[in-house]
């Protein structure tokens, strides 16, 4: 089952990613899904889809999100971000991030992209997530931008940030030949389907 990002899940809400391949064989996911197996956490722990969720419904979507031609899915509910995948039948944690996190699948990107929107000045801030194929984290990219003079618009006079402690300001120029992709990401729109859940 394949479904592309179309609609956005507001904030606040977690996103559960569960990768599984796109040719029928993803019965293990829905398996977690229906709360009949669990999930190894990065602590050791093994959760149903309830107890990780510890709400009375979620949000899914299948989505490729390690860039191996197979598909993720993505479970959405409360403040957390999952990543999982299946190693030869056993559910494993690879990705805990937040609520602003997403899935992409692009022709230039795949990932994670943690997308935050703040005030005091108004200001952005990214995380964009790389996978190897095996799911292992390759990379983490950052990028802020400030709107420092209050005017609504990315302009020289705003501060720009490539780091994730936002300790060394750079350039605009500098800033947007790092980051201008997640101009467009940030507008990533995903399809959730709802799905309640049985305590």
């Amino acid at each position: 089952m394949i479904k592309k990002v179309i609609s956005v899940l507001g904030i606040g809400v977690a996103t559960l990613l569960v990768a599984c391949e796109a040719n029928g064989s993803d019965s293990i996911y829905d398996a977690f899904l229906n709360g009949e197996i669990a999930v190894e956490t990065s602590d050791g722990n093994e959760l149903t889809i309830t107890e990780l969720m510890n709400n009375d419904k979620c949000f899914y979507i299948y989505e490729d999100v390690v860039g191996d031609k197979k598909e993720e899915l993505c479970v959405a509910a409360n403040s957390d971000t999952y990543l999982i995948k299946d190693f030869n039948g056993t559910l494993r944690v690879i990705y805990e991030g937040a609520s602003y996190d997403m899935p992409i699948n692009t022709v230039d990107y795949t990932g994670m992209f943690y997308c935050y929107f703040g005030q005091a000045p108004r200001h952005e801030r990214y995380k964009f997530t790389k996978f190897d194929k095996d799911g292992n984290v390759t990379s983490s990219e950052y990028a802020s931008w400030y709107d420092a003079n209050e005017n609504k618009t990315m302009d020289e006079n705003d501060w720009f940030f490539l780091d994730s402690s936002e300790a060394n300001e750079v350039e605009m120029d500098k800033w947007l030949e790092s980051a201008e992709g997640y101009l467009e990401m940030k507008n990533t729109r995903v399809d959730w389907q709802e799905m309640k859940l049985i305590k």
